[in-house]
């Protein structure tokens, strides 16, 4: 399976089984989302991470219950899937998206050598 179809199965999962919608996602104005994306893949690949006291990445977004890092290939996918979530929020906003394609493209090259 490619690397763009399983990001997109997981986004379509997130948005049906979690419930996370368009309405949602705009809430997140601040690059919560691709903030979050980003700890996922630097998680992924091997970087080290400074910890939080209560287990969540320094600079992670939210409530430490929402890192959930689940081993390389599921991180690579959860954090595409923020991509895409933060560029569609982007969209509908009609702002730039350039930054977040270049991180999704980082996110899709380790996934097809994983």
């Amino acid at each position: 399976m490619s690397a763009i179809k399983r990001i997109s199965e997981e986004r379509r999962r997130q948005i049906e089984v979690e419930g996370w919608s368009s309405e949602h996602d705009d809430e997140h104005r601040d690059g919560e989302m691709l903030t979050a994306a980003v700890m996922y893949y630097r998680n992924a690949i091997g970087n080290e991470l400074a910890m939080r006291e209560d287990g969540a990445p320094v600079g992670w977004p939210w409530d430490v219950k929402w890192w959930k890092p689940k081993g390389r290939m599921r991180d690579l996918v959860r954090a595409g899937a923020l991509c895409f979530a933060e560029r569609d929020r982007l969209r509908r906003a009609h702002r730039y998206t350039g930054h977040v394609l270049q991180k999704l493209s980082l996110i899709v090259q380790a996934l097809e050598t994983t």
